[in-house]
């Protein structure tokens, strides 16, 4: 039995194993009572073999059905296509399973453990060894049936498995070259076996598939392309022509949207509607960043035209309703009405000569048109019903007429007109009657020096005064139904009288004479005059500005320079509201308008431009001009009624402006390094410091802000606010040192002793109680913070920074902490014990926090100082959140928080203002700065946003609308039609 036993195993890897295993099944078989293991008994066990079968069986049962597919595919990849063994390295089979490689794993050491399979070292002599495994013995493979049936059913596969084992095993060791990958008939062969092969295959032999997928992918696609050229050989010549005619195409569309691009930059700052349009022109052509940003900084210069043609136009008109205008033309008298949706009609040619003056109507359809202005000669009048363009009565005067003033009364228009040297006044009404109802009985010829010594003035928005002045004796004339009252002295104005105007209600009259006295008379009694006395040496008239009578204004000429005065005459006294400057030699040509809203006042300028003043604006902000860039002569500026539109009228055309948009104010200083801006805790003012030069103070409230003043001009470099907004705290670079607490009515002002140097930085606590200020001396050998206490002035401590330059911001919180910003990065100060938390390492330049100190915006600059790149950072220290805002750009200087700290400004060195969300999305853009943005400010109101530049101005930027998608970053297409 013995040598039966051995003969079976002989020869075999793991005899000993097996044969161990064959003589423990005998020896549970044996003959307990005579002691004897049986020839029997091992025809029973079915052999070596047989005896490894029964026990993989038993094995198979406790593993379970789920794990009967994992050993499966472990045998499958242990027995060759001739069914005999075949060893594996055991990394390699377990790469098989990728998806379950755990439980493989396990499923391996339960096999290992059973001896069905062997587990062996090979040692390497240039390495670490190789675990290897395979089946135990060669009878297994015969005597177990299961394992049998699988090699039955694999026997198909078997074959092209064992080859692309081999070849795979080839292709890694030589570098996995192309070369020996299978082409052809072999990997279409490989294809179809790999579509029905249910086992899966190891590490390399999957990369060996897939690299012989690429191949063969490749070698279609080239196919496919020689193809390909074929064809496109064929097609070659009409080819290159098209590519040719199509990459000209292209590249004329560039390069004129570069020469418009060219051409809307030549046009910038002179003309922001051909800059516009030319932008626009651009970007249908090619969608670049440069264009983009040319429009938008174009828009914040002022309203861009509408031009509604571009023919001479004399004069225009809008209906009282703002549905429509009229306008006239010069050269062929043509009079055009457009309404509102932009259709047009030319009125019925109907004036005999060629200029015809378009009149005002307070009624929303009816016109009336002149045949002549302020001209000696027959005039014509004619009254039109509008839009529609029908006439509906005409009026003529022959010989030497000459209108000298229009009102408006119910259903019928007055006029006052001389004939023969004495002025009437007729009705005329919308049936063509006409009734005179008075006539002047003096004599209106001119004098031996050619002037007339007797001046008019009619109610022409009541039709209820007539005003007269003879002699210097100041009269007035009630309007009946159907005749004049008798005259009614008012009095005596003496002097050289150069202007006498009703106000828009009828209230009083105003007279002015060449000295600059102003009187306003009541024309419904004999009550004294209210005098103003304005400039001397006045020059034009006084013309009253329809703000429900309100104002007028005065034009006038002192210092070889034009200037407007505004007045308030509501209640009591007169009082000077503003002067307006309008330059040296701005020669203004009386065309001035108010809007009837009151909103703004408009003036024209031989310049060809507007000047247009917005009331609510600080009262030094330069007006904001707007004209079109082109030849001729600017004319009359007309507002619509409801104050949303100005109409231009010039030699080259006739333009309208859109009014509702607001644009910032801008203020401007001596010098042109801005180092702040600071609000009043009310909003009531602006501070604004100009280095060296002056702390200046603009108002902001009322319908007309009083007019800016200088707070100080001793060297300022730095300031703050007290929380109550009735000091200033202002730091300098006076050698002696010492900062400055100023009052803001400028009734006191002391030192705050300790700095012998510059200050860099001031503060006060949000109580008002502390002052702090940061700097130290010139020779840098001290760097500190000071604190001081406010009522005394009393320093309090003197903190010391770990880092010796400058702190360039500082900023109490509300448990009177204080933040500093340094070298070092963000620093808490503990004012009690003088200790400090450094919150942020880095180098922190500049920084704005809320009023807890829990939200922070900061500047970090890239290298050491006041300089660029320089990135933002948004601390919640809260929320524990670190954000880089890369929207704002890496050339930030300033930055700025809103009250609610969730709405983040940044200036930078390019003068470009950011707004938006700290949350990071992209931000609105505000352009007008020439330099680099040096302050920032949030208006405590919500209303605006104040900035400071190295272009000398300090602006008040209306805050954008932040639900609205920025206009630089909108589709192209989209883009182009808000522009247009």
């Amino acid at each position: 039995l013995a040598d039966e036993i051995l003969a079976e195993v002989e020869g075999e890897r793991g005899a000993l194993p097996l044969l161990a295993f064959a003589l423990a099944r005998l020896w549970e078989k044996r003959d307990r009572e005579n002691g004897l293991i049986t020839r029997q008994a091992y025809r029973d066990i079915g052999g070596v073999g047989g005896a490894l079968a029964r026990h993989a069986e038993a094995l198979m049962e406790r593993l379970g059905p789920e794990r009967h597919g994992t050993v499966r595919e472990i045998f499958r990849n242990l027995v060759t296509a001739q069914g005999t063994r075949a060893a594996r390295d055991t990394d390699e089979l377990l790469s098989v399973f990728r998806d379950n490689r755990d439980d493989a794993a396990e499923v391996l050491r339960a096999l290992v453990d059973a001896r069905l399979l062997t587990s062996y070292e090979l040692r390497s002599d240039d390495g670490p060894g190789r675990q290897r495994v395979e089946v135990i013995h060669e009878s297994l493979l015969k005597a177990w049936p299961r394992l049998v049936r699988w090699q039955t059913q694999d026997a198909d596969s078997a074959r092209v498995r064992d080859e692309l084992r081999q070849a795979a095993r080839t292709w890694d060791e030589h570098d996995r070259s192309d070369d020996l990958l299978w082409t052809g008939s072999a990997y279409r062969e490989f294809a179809v076996w790999r579509e029905r092969y249910p086992g899966g295959l190891t590490a390399v032999e999957e990369a060996f598939a897939e690299a012989m997928a690429s191949l063969a992918g490749r070698r279609r696609r080239r196919r496919r392309i020689a193809v390909s050229v074929v064809i496109a050989v064929l097609l070659a010549g009409l080819a290159v022509v098209g590519s040719f005619w199509q990459r000209s195409v292209r590249e004329a569309r560039r390069a004129e949207a570069a020469n418009l691009l060219f051409q809307a930059e030549l046009e910038f700052g002179e003309d922001p509607s051909a800059t516009v349009a030319h932008t626009i022109a651009s970007l249908e052509l090619a969608d670049t960043p440069a264009a983009r940003r040319l429009a938008l900084e174009a828009l914040w210069q002022g309203p861009t035209a509408l031009v509604v043609t571009d023919d001479d136009v004399a004069y225009c008109r809008f209906s009282a309703d703002g549905r429509w205008l009229a306008y006239s033309e010069w050269g062929s008298g043509a009079v055009r009405i457009v309404t509102a949706d932009g259709n047009s009609k030319v009125l019925e040619s109907v004036h005999e000569v060629q200029q015809v003056l378009v009149l005002d109507s307070p009624w929303s359809d009816v016109l009336l048109t002149v045949n002549r202005t302020m001209q000696s000669g027959p005039q014509h009048l004619v009254l039109w019903s509008a839009p529609e363009g029908r006439r509906l009565a005409e009026f003529r005067y022959e010989g030497a007429a000459q209108r000298r003033g229009v009102g408006w009364n119910e259903n019928r228009v007055l006029l006052l007109v001389t004939e023969d040297n004495r002025a009437s006044v007729d009705a005329l009404r919308f049936d063509g009657a006409r009734e005179r109802l008075g006539t002047l009985d003096f004599d209106f010829s001119p004098d031996e020096q050619g002037s007339r010594s007797i001046r008019t003035a009619m109610d022409s928005q009541t039709g209820r005064w007539l005003g007269v002045v003879v002699d210097n004796q100041v009269m007035v004339y009630e309007i009946g139904e159907h005749d004049l009252s008798a005259p009614r002295p008012l009095g005596r104005h003496e002097g050289s009288i150069v202007d006498v105007v009703f106000d828009s209600e009828g209230r009083y009259l105003a007279t002015a004479n060449q000295d600059g006295e102003i009187r306003l008379w009541d024309p419904t009694g004999p009550s004294p005059p209210t005098i103003v006395k304005g400039p001397a040496r006045l020059e034009g008239p006084v013309i009253l500005l329809a703000r429900n009578g309100s104002m007028f204004y005065v034009d006038f000429w002192e210092d070889e320079r034009d200037k407007l005065w505004l007045w308030s005459v509501t209640g009591g006294e007169p009082r000077l509201l503003r002067r307006f400057d309008l330059g040296v030699g701005a020669q203004v040509l009386n065309y001035v308008e108010m809007d009837p809203v009151g909103g703004h006042l408009a003036s024209g300028f031989f310049d060809r431009k507007v000047r247009l003043w917005r009331f609510g604006a600080p009262a030094d902000a330069e007006p904001l001009a707007i004209g079109r860039d082109e030849p001729g002569q600017l004319g009359v500026p007309i507002f619509a009624r409801d104050g949303r539109w100005l109409a231009t009228t010039a030699t080259f055309g006739l333009a309208l402006w859109p009014l509702e948009r607001p644009y910032p104010s801008v203020m401007r200083h001596d010098v042109d390094q801005m180092m702040g801006v600071v609000f009043a805790p009310d909003g009531s003012w602006l501070a604004s410091l100009g280095a060296l030069e002056a702390v200046r103070i603009w108002p902001l409230t009322g319908d007309v802000p009083a007019e800016g003043r200088v707070l100080f001009d001793d060297d300022p470099v730095c300031l703050a606010v007290s929380p109550g907004g009735g000091r200033v705290l202002v730091g300098t670079q006076k050698a002696e040192g010492g900062d400055l607490l100023i009052s803001v009515d400028g009734s006191s002002r002391r030192v705050l002793r300790g700095f012998h140097g510059q200050t860099s930085a001031v503060a006060f606590s949000q109580d008002g109680r502390l002052a702090a200020g940061a700097g130290g001396s010139f020779d840098d050998t001290e760097k500190v913070i000071r604190i001081w206490d406010v009522e005394s002035g009393e320093e309090l401590k003197v903190l010391v920074p770990e880092a010796n330059p400058y702190e360039w911001t500082l900023q109490f919180t509300r448990e009177d902490s204080l933040l500093s910003a340094g070298v070092d990065g963000l620093r808490k100060w503990n004012l009690a014990t003088g200790g400090s938390e450094l919150l942020y390492r880095g180098n922190v330049n500049r920084f704005a926090a809320s009023a807890d100190g829990r939200r922070v915006l900061l500047v970090e600059p890239q290298t050491v100082g006041d300089v660029f790149p320089a990135r933002t950072v948004f601390l919640d220290f809260e929320n524990d959140v670190v954000r880089r805002l890369d929207s704002h750009g890496s050339r930030v200087g300033r930055v700025a928080l809103d009250p609610s700290a969730r709405i983040a400004a940044t200036g930078d060195a390019d003068g470009v203002i950011r707004v938006g969300p700290v949350t990071g999305e992209e931000p609105q853009l505000l352009l007008g700065h020439q330099a680099r943005v040096s302050s920032l400010a949030f208006d405590p109101l919500g209303r605006w946003l104040a900035s400071g530049a190295d272009d000398g101005t300090a602006r008040l930027w209306p805050m954008p609308d932040l639900s609205k998608r920025p206009l630089h970053t909108l589709p192209r297409e989209e883009l182009i039609a808000k522009l247009k």
